[in-house]
């Protein structure tokens, strides 16, 4: 069935909101082609984003919030583990009279790099360096007594190159290599916590523990390459999340207008740092906490939209363990049936990070969020995190399936309000 473009409204004229959506990227990448969260250009590029609001809006507000953000404090996870690994392995190689010590050590950087990495937990962005993150969003209030609220994101930090996926030549296993480090960087955690039990509690050694040195040993052809993980370079991150951001703008331009929903405020915006561990989205809850519990919340937000056939909603985020609204996801995914497409729900595979819609959901907003990047384990022409992420590597019919999802989402959710209210 072909999406049905007479399904939404008559003045939402999707193809010339799919042109200003790049035309809006094209003036953020002249501006500012790198904008990483706490630079300069990040302040810039919000700065300018929010010019970009203010002018397409004709009642509604307009707010840049200031943060404090640690940048390092997600992504130092890979270096950290490939040297804490490498220090353990030769402690133990030395003598296991320095268990003890290595118990101390491994167990510390686990400890970190799950909170950091594996559960997107803050508890140590004070070990890394403090800089100042922006977030801007606007407001659109209805024609009646807010009811329910929407909310409506993209992120315009970009991230770091990731060195394991620039290669072209590489980045078809990108996610086989991670696992391959994490298996080891991960096992030995219990091995010598079995070790260690062994040891001091029936006074023998192990089980296979020479198999097992030999196993650690093979182990750095896998982990001492995260070290290198993280360029110091940074991505242009058109899709990973630029183009998020810049539909937002162009929403507002079509929410923001004449254009009234009766009892739902609209709020669209664009987050900073979201590839420093959601932090951005994390400093919005926080100061909004009150805005999100005054009325029922929803909150759709959009991340790397790059192909139509890759358009998924997420049901799990932050590596799948953190539970997103199974309800909202599937009426987003009835939204996009209704206009043609198929749009499942998943989970958000381990190694695959989090996004936005994790700190919604956390702050109590129902959250789901639509991505645009294959979750498979073997991928080819990946863009995200690589110098190559320019507008020219997103299909503009996913920019319009995803512009078309959001105004008849938000529409949808007003007109049920606005009916179950009149049968009431």
């Amino acid at each position: 069935m072909e999406p049905s473009k007479h399904s939404l409204p008559e003045d939402a004229n999707i193809s010339e909101m799919k042109d200003e959506t790049f035309h809006i990227m094209d003036e953020v990448l002249d501006e500012t082609p790198i904008r990483m969260a706490g630079s300069v250009e990040g302040k810039k590029a919000a700065e300018n984003l929010y010019q970009m609001y203010e002018e397409r809006i004709k009642n509604g507000k307009v707010t840049m919030d200031e943060f404090f953000v640690h940048p390092m404090a997600l992504l130092q996870f890979f270096k950290i583990v490939s040297v804490i690994y490498t220090i353990c392995f030769i402690m133990l190689l030395i003598g296991d009279f320095l268990l003890p010590y290595v118990l101390v050590i491994y167990y510390s950087a686990m400890v970190y790099s799950f909170s950091q990495f594996v559960f997107y937990k803050t508890y140590f962005d004070w070990v890394h360096k403090k800089k100042k993150g922006y977030n801007v969003h606007v407001k659109l209030e209805p024609e009646e007594e807010v009811k329910q609220q929407i909310i409506v994101t993209g992120h315009h930090d970009t991230p770091f190159i990731f060195n394991y996926i620039e290669p072209l030549k590489w980045q078809k296993y990108y996610a086989v290599r991670i696992s391959l480090g994490l298996i080891p960087a991960f096992a030995v955690l219990f091995y010598i916590t079995y070790w260690a039990i062994a040891k001091y509690q029936f006074g023998q050694d192990p089980i296979l523990k020479m198999a097992f040195l030999v196993f650690m040993g093979v182990g750095l052809i896998f982990v001492l390459p995260f070290f290198k993980f993280l360029s110091s370079e940074g991505s242009p991150g058109a899709g990973d999340n630029l183009v998020s951001t810049a539909m937002t703008v162009v929403l507002t331009e079509y929410f923001g207008g004449n254009k009234k929903l009766k009892n739902t405020r609209v709020i669209l915006g664009t987050m900073d740092a979201e590839e420093s561990g959601l932090r951005g989205a994390m400093a919005f809850t926080e100061k909004y906490q009150d805005l999100i519990d005054e009325v029922p919340t929803y909150a759709l937000i959009l991340d790397g939209i790059y192909q139509t056939e890759d358009l998924q909603f997420l049901s799990y985020d932050i590596n799948g363990f953190l539970p997103l609204s199974k309800k909202m996801a599937r009426e987003c995914s009835e939204v996009a049936e209704d206009l043609g497409l198929d749009i499942p729900a998943i989970r958000m595979p381990f190694g695959g990070g989090g996004t936005d819609a994790a700190a919604f959901q956390r702050a109590g907003a129902k959250s789901t969020c639509l991505i645009g990047i294959a979750s498979d384990l073997i991928r080819e022409d990946l863009h995200y995190h690589t110098s190559r992420d320019t507008p020219d590597k997103i299909d503009p019919e996913a920019v319009e399936d995803a512009l078309e999802i959001v105004i008849s989402y938000i529409l949808k959710k007003d007109n049920q309000y606005n009916r179950q209210n009149e049968l009431n």
